[in-house]
Formats: C-alpha cells, sequence, structure tokens
C-alpha cells in the first residue's frame, strides 16, 4: 500500500479534526477560529476561518450536512449551522437543560436522534424527538461520578467510555 502525508501548521491547538465530504476538513481551534482545510494534490490549502468569540471548543461533531455540535470549555453544547458560507449559533444545550456539567470533554452520534456527551463530571445520553430534547444522565444513574474522556462505537451498537481515573 501506498501512503502519502499532508501537513498544515495550525496556529493554535485543535482537539480534533471533523472531515468533510470533499476532501475538507474543518478545525475548531481553542483560540476560537474555525478553519476549514481543503486537500488537494497532497497539500492542506486553508479555504475558510473565521473568528466565533466565546466557543471555547474542546470537542466538534458534524451532526448533518450543514450542523455541527460544538463542545465547549464553559457552555456545553453549541449548535452552529453553516449557512451561506458563514457559521450562525442556532441553540445550546448544557445544565440548564440538564447537562451534568459544561465542560464537555468528547461527543459522539449515535444513530439519527442520540448523541452522547461526555463531560468533565459524567456521561450524558441526549435524545432528539419532533417536540423535545430529553437529556440523561448515564453515570449518574450508576453511581459513576468522574470526568468522560473517550467514547468509542463498537459495531454491536454499544459504545466503551473511559474515564479520567482509568474506568471503563
Amino acid at each position: 500500500t501506498d501512503y502519502s502525508v499532508a501537513a498544515y501548521k495550525l496556529p493554535y491547538f485543535c482537539d480534533n479534526i471533523i472531515p468533510d465530504k470533499g476532501n475538507s476538513y474543518w478545525c475548531f481551534l481553542r483560540s476560537n477560529y474555525i478553519i476549514r482545510l481543503t486537500l488537494q494534490n497532497n497539500k492542506f490549502t486553508k479555504t475558510y476561518s473565521c473568528f466565533f468569540g466565546n466557543l471555547n471548543p474542546r470537542y466538534t461533531i458534524k451532526w448533518d450536512a450543514n450542523t455541527f455540535f460544538v463542545g465547549t470549555r464553559l457552555n456545553g453544547i453549541k449548535i452552529l449551522r453553516w449557512l451561506n458560507g458563514t457559521f450562525k449559533n442556532t441553540g445550546r444545550l448544557d445544565k440548564r437543560n440538564g447537562l451534568s456539567n459544561n465542560f464537555i470533554n468528547v461527543l459522539l452520534k449515535k444513530g439519527n436522534n442520540r448523541l452522547l456527551a461526555g463531560t468533565a463530571s459524567g456521561l450524558d445520553v441526549l435524545t432528539f424527538t419532533e417536540k423535545d430534547t430529553i437529556i440523561e444522565n448515564l453515570s449518574a444513574r450508576n453511581t459513576v461520578f468522574s470526568s468522560f474522556n473517550n467514547l468509542v462505537s463498537l459495531k454491536d451498537s454499544s459504545v466503551l467510555c473511559s474515564t479520567l481515573d482509568g474506568q471503563l
């Protein structure tokens, strides 16, 4: 197998990179910049950049064609929509809505209507219905009060979760 490597020096720390169709890669930097890189001829080119104040991203996922869920340091989960070449803040889920903590470490999409959120003090499952959003704190139900840092979906649809203190 032939492997190739392409590199791009980001101007600040990025916790994860979100691939998109068409060889684009989204970077939500801790400095509150959002950058899109496009890979062409084994070279990255910056094709979009904006400052999004008070975002404080820690982990981002692409929910659908135009929607990103951004797990933040202090503000829970922000919902951003990519509309007409720019990002619009279209919602937020936080402790007031039932999250175990506003510091989000990791997110994982499960199916078309479920989101797992690993926070600084628990694991939450968010279920989106046509009329409501239901948030359940799975870790409190199982008396596990720790920072959840990794979520991995398995082929059988179960999820492995690891905590900062070494629990699986």
